[in-house]
């Protein structure tokens, strides 16, 4: 009796693991903080890595231009770059706001498309008046079929410069693989922001361009005065992100060479939250005169390290809670 108790418990225990492992999700976190580009960590199924390819394009915009924006997701075998298609993909996004001075994530897309192509598209911005694969977030259809290309025309909401976490759901029941259902990804992609100061110094004909690959630029400002240039992103300052070593910042002003004298290197004072990039980081900062002909560009890099010492400088000389922005400023 014993003996045919401890078998009935064992079998159970099989029955039931069996069913977690048909429908438990596999997880994959790829927090990289990518520019416009993530290829996630590969999830072993039967023997094969296979990830999830998601891709911004374009990987910058200019929040006034209007243009198609396009979020890109393929699954796909890293070792042979093959290629699937799955029954069906669940995605929702969520993207960072800021306002006054803090960050919410808040609800941006959510639904369940599918695809009979290798890839899934979503066509942002794009006012396709076409019936087929169209996708409104004010209607709740249960799923939307892709048009022949892969292609789902989304006409809200629209897509704009920023920080978005990406889940992502993709069911795979009709690809034969033994135990596998479902596999889930989660990662965080950026759409970087480029925006121009015009009429810069009297010179209508001249514009210094801010370029911000990991989210919108909150703040941008010239002092007529001083010629200080200077402008804000969002930013969390989350020390346990900061200690994963994933995150790195990376922005850019362009410099049109007809100004950039005013602008030398060697004499300007050059800040990151008000701080002399020099005490956070002799890499932090780095001037390129030659990779375009017609401006100056100044890189500001920020690795984990950087952030570190940025947000453990932002918690020792607050007096009130931080503001989520990091500050990048050039005075002449």
């Amino acid at each position: 009796m014993q003996i045919f108790l401890f078998l009935l418990i064992i079998l159970s225990f099989l029955i039931f693991s069996l069913f977690l492992i048909n429908y438990e999700y596999a997880n994959s976190n790829g927090i990289r903080n990518n520019f416009g580009l993530d290829i996630l960590p590969a999830l072993n199924v039967d023997d094969t890595p296979i990830s999830l390819w998601v891709e911004f394009k374009p990987s910058m915009v200019e929040s006034i231009v209007k243009e198609k924006r396009q979020l890109i997701l393929k699954l796909i075998d890293i070792d042979t770059n093959n290629t699937y298609i799955p029954k069906s993909t669940e995605i929702s996004i969520f993207k960072n706001i800021y306002n006054n001075g803090n960050i919410t994530e808040e609800l941006f897309l959510n639904g369940t498309f599918v695809s009979d192509v290798d890839s899934l598209t979503l066509e942002f911005n794009s006012y396709d008046n076409k019936k087929e694969g169209k996708y409104n977030n004010s209607i709740k259809d249960s799923k939307v079929l892709a048009n022949s290309n892969g292609i789902i025309h989304v006409n809200q909401p629209v897509l704009n410069s920023g920080y978005y976490h990406l889940k992502v759901k993709v069911n795979i029941s009709n690809l034969g693989i033994k135990n596998q259902d479902f596999l889930q990804f989660d990662t965080f992609l950026s759409l970087g922001d480029i925006v121009k100061i015009k009429d810069f110094n009297g010179a209508k004909e001249e514009n210094i361009n801010i370029l911000s690959y990991n989210d919108i630029v909150v703040n941008k400002s010239f002092n007529k005065d001083t010629n200080e240039i200077s402008f804000k992103i969002p930013f969390n300052y989350n020390l346990t992100r900061i200690e994963e070593g994933f995150i790195y910042i990376h922005t850019e002003l362009k410099i049109p060479k007809e100004l950039s004298k005013s602008y030398n290197y060697n004499n300007s004072n050059i800040k990151i939250n008000d701080i002399n990039f020099k005490e956070i980081s002799s890499g932090s900062v780095s001037v390129d005169p030659f990779s375009n002909s017609s401006s100056l560009i100044i890189h500001y890099i920020l690795d984990s390290n950087s952030l570190f010492k940025l947000t453990k400088e932002m918690e020792n000389t607050a007096n009130t809670p931080l503001e989520r922005t990091i500050k990048f400023s050039l005075i002449p």
